[in-house]
């Protein structure tokens, strides 16, 4: 055999190397199974959203059979888990006629909103149902299956059928006081405000309508502020108010939006000062003098006041705040009885936050879905698959404005050895650390990158190959001077390479300019390190580095 031919030296080497390999096979490990626990958690979470929405979902396949069901579905039917599953949706439906004209328009048009149809428990009590259906589809475009939303309207419709029990009710006594000469103005009287109440409520329901669709279209919370202020301006009109949400580290309440007159309060407080908050309930104040007041309105002014918590998923996301403006309580022409006050508003403002807080809480998620989807956790930086979706997009533009694209490759100097001197959790403050300083020092159409481990992509749209150059030495010089703290001692002299090329000038596509850059990179660090390094030339700018270990001096 070949290892009873090897001495005693050569099997301890081959040992060593065998070594080597298994540890490198580990730290190359580790990052792929912290992605696996992200996407767990990502999971998890989403799991938990389907489990538990006060909604009935339920998932499909091309048979239109169930595969998958929330727990609302079986408390409103009346089946369990396993009797749903693989049971055909249509054995839920009361008119097999009606569900065929549903099916229809989903194949006509790829989709069913808000569709009212009747649908029965498995006792065979009939409730009315506003559904809504898309489809599955594989990542070859083929329809795999649907999933279904569908919510109770039961109330809705009696809700209709007792307004109108109350319209005929209503036209009745119209009728009988025509007959009484004495009791005519009443009746005009009550049929004037009953259709002044009917048309605030159309109002109402009106401008909560329109808000939901400019939320729903919304793509960042911060999007969303200027359009809640904006329709909260015209709901509350005899009302100042103002939107406050929970800072990223849920210790203060700072106002991001507000509507009316200048409120009269802190604008930025801790969550304790606000009652609404701390008991997760609407605090109406409208009289100051005998009622508890926020702290954050202290000292109290004359007027009423109005806190209502905005809470999605039993968290709170912030706060609204309505405040009583003695200056606009004159009637207007569309408030021949004059402005409402906060208290026969209240159940307009509850519903009101309830809208704007499913809304946020919605938007939060997208966002934080998002931000995990293109970001290194690490670094806050993008990551390398975002980097890849996106770069064919900047040679595009680059190629229709005739203009170039600067690459640039950056590597930590002697990044192992600093891990083998302080430990790992000092390599992620200095990746950390690095990446703090390339998001401040890109433009704003700049694209820095985790390329992967310590390197690092800087995509310049736009740029000459100079200034390209230019700025990876004002780079590179900046790294140099950083200052950066672990467990009381600050760490020097840590330093990068830096390769660089422009596209079309050295590739004819991104993966040939990428290489062109990471040659460059490789020649700066075969020279010395701490250097840039244009592609296609043997020059080298910047200065040699000292050993990483000497990097390390206490704080002053």
């Amino acid at each position: 055999m070949k290892g009873q031919d090897m001495t005693g030296g050569e099997l301890l080497t081959e040992f060593k190397k065998l070594r080597e390999q298994v540890s490198e096979l580990k730290r190359l490990k580790a990052p792929y199974q912290q992605t696996e626990e992200e996407v767990r958690e990502s999971l998890a979470y989403l799991e938990n959203v389907f489990e538990n929405s006060p909604d009935v979902i339920g998932v499909v396949d091309k048979q239109g059979k169930f595969i998958k069901v929330n727990k609302m579905t079986t408390q409103v039917f009346g089946y369990t888990y396993d009797a749903l599953k693989g049971k055909p949706s249509l054995d839920l439906y009361a008119d097999k006629n009606e569900y065929d004209k549903m099916l229809k328009k989903l194949r006509h048009d790829g989709h069913v909103q808000r569709y009212v149809i009747d649908m029965k428990t498995k006792k065979g009590k009939i409730i009315p149902f506003e559904v809504s259906i898309i489809k599955l589809k594989n990542n070859k475009g083929n329809v795999i299956g649907s999933v279904c939303i569908a919510r109770d309207i039961s109330d809705i419709k009696e809700a209709l059928t007792s307004i109108k029990a109350k319209n005929e009710q209503l036209e009745t006594e119209i009728n009988e006081r025509r007959r009484a000469e004495e009791a005519a103005e009443q009746a005009s009287a009550k049929l004037q405000a009953m259709v002044y109440e009917y048309s605030q409520r159309n109002r109402e329901a009106s401008l909560l309508n329109k808000m939901g669709e400019f939320l729903q279209a919304c793509l960042t919370p911060e999007e969303a502020h200027p359009i809640i202020a904006r329709y909260a301006s015209e709901l509350f009109p005899g009302s100042s108010g103002g939107l406050f949400m929970l800072n990223s580290s849920e210790n203060m309440v700072e106002i991001v939006s507000s509507w009316g007159e200048p409120l009269w309060g802190e604008r930025m407080f801790p969550p304790k000062d606000c009652w609404a908050i701390r008991r997760g309930r609407p605090h109406l104040v409208e009289d100051l003098g005998k009622e508890v007041v926020c702290q954050h309105l202290l000292p109290p002014k004359e007027d009423s006041y109005f806190c209502l918590p905005l809470m999605a998923q039993g968290a709170i996301l912030g706060m609204v705040h309505l405040q009583s403006c003695q200056t606009m309580v004159q009637p207007k022409d569309d408030f021949p009885q004059g402005m409402p006050t906060l208290g026969q508003q209240r159940q307009l403002a509850i519903t009101f936050t309830e809208h704007i807080a499913l809304a946020l809480s919605n938007l939060k998620l997208r966002e934080t879905l998002r931000h995990m989807a293109i970001r290194d956790p690490l670094t806050g930086l993008f990551n390398r698959r975002y980097l890849e979706e996106t770069v064919e997009r900047e040679i595009h533009r680059v190629n229709r404005k005739g203009t170039k694209m600067g690459v640039m490759m950056l590597d930590l100097d002697h990044f192992k050895g600093f891990n083998d001197c302080y430990g790992h959790e000092a390599g992620d403050v200095l990746l950390r650390a690095l990446g703090s300083y390339l998001k401040q020092s890109v433009r704003a159409d700049d694209m820095p990158c985790r390329y992967g481990g310590e390197e690092f992509t800087l995509i310049m749209p736009e740029i000459s190959f100079e200034i390209a150059l230019d700025r990876a030495e004002t780079i590179r010089e900046g790294v140099k001077h950083l200052q950066i703290q672990h467990h009381g001692q600050r760490l020097t002299d840590v330093t990068i390479s830096i390769g660089v090329a422009i596209y079309p000038d050295h590739g004819d596509s991104w993966e040939a300019t990428l290489k062109a850059a990471d040659e460059a990179l490789y020649k700066a660090k075969i020279s010395g390190r701490n250097k840039v390094v244009a592609a296609g030339q043997n020059e080298y700018l910047g200065s040699e580095v000292t050993s990483i270990c000497q990097g390390v001096t206490d704080s002053p």
